[in-house]
């Protein structure tokens, strides 16, 4: 059976208050590039709903020495936010922009970081650069990696959940956001066969099995539900519970 005690959050559902956001420069380093723009608006939206302050951190790791145009860039970037009426701070780092980010989160104790996604090949198989998958699998906090073309006022939230702690979590965090954006919220949850009910299949008759998989449903429910507990109402929720490829299923309910 599943654990169904709430995961013990310390009551940050408040927690996208403290953010940084990365930004990066193209070639030359007079120009923002697309993906640090849309996380810049992803941000301010944010900071709209939370009051947020707007760290902006630049690291001149792909820059040539001697070369402080987009250092310039960034600044001018930071005085336009700021006159918008924000509270922003620029650092600017000298070391891989993924690990800079990651010391800026453990130094401040950030709880979000804000990049913009940069597929440098749209006939790539990989969905995103390296510097994102570095922070996606690295970063001790979540990241929120913004499409160029998203629609930054969220229409609709997907959590994917393997009813772990983290998974319990991102179903919080998904229902936080989608109470910000008062937009919908779907849950997907795919479980697999376990061995004891794979053994034990060939002598169940067809309803013992079926009173199987729905004993396991509703323990995913009720996790689910356990997970949701404190978290902002979505302005609609579905719980999407299947079985086999999780990548399956998460694009189904996508659809």
């Amino acid at each position: 059976p599943y654990n169904t005690q709430p995961y013990d959050t310390e009551d940050r559902m408040d927690r996208f208050s403290n953010l940084v956001i990365g930004v990066d420069v193209l070639r030359g380093g007079t120009r923002i590039s697309a993906g640090a723009k849309a996380a810049i608006t992803q941000s301010k939206w944010l900071a709209k709903k939370t009051g947020a302050k707007l760290p902006l951190l630049h690291s001149t790791w792909n820059e040539h020495d001697g070369d402080d145009a987009g250092v310039v860039t960034v600044e001018a970037l930071a005085s336009e936010i700021a006159s918008d009426g924000f509270d922003v701070d620029l650092a600017v780092r000298s070391d891989r922009p993924w690990l800079e980010l990651i010391r800026h989160v453990i130094r401040k104790q950030a709880d979000l970081v804000v990049v913009g996604k940069r597929k440098r090949n749209s006939a790539s198989p990989t969905p995103l650069g390296r510097a994102t998958r570095k922070l996606l699998r690295k970063c001790p906090t979540p990241v929120w990696a913004v499409h160029p073309r998203h629609c930054l006022e969220p229409e609709s939230v997907l959590a994917a959940t393997d009813l772990s702690g983290v998974g319990d979590l991102v179903t919080q965090l998904g229902a936080w956001i989608s109470g910000l954006a008062s937009c919908r919220l779907d849950v997907v949850h795919v479980w697999q066969v376990g061995i004891e009910l794979q053994m034990e299949a060939s002598r169940m008759s067809e309803s013992e099995y079926a009173a199987a998989v729905l004993s396991i449903e509703n323990d995913a429910r009720a996790r689910i539900a356990s997970a949701l507990e404190g978290a902002p109402d979505p302005a609609a929720l579905e719980v999407h519970l299947g079985k086999g490829r999780p990548s399956t299923s998460i694009l189904e309910a996508c659809a």
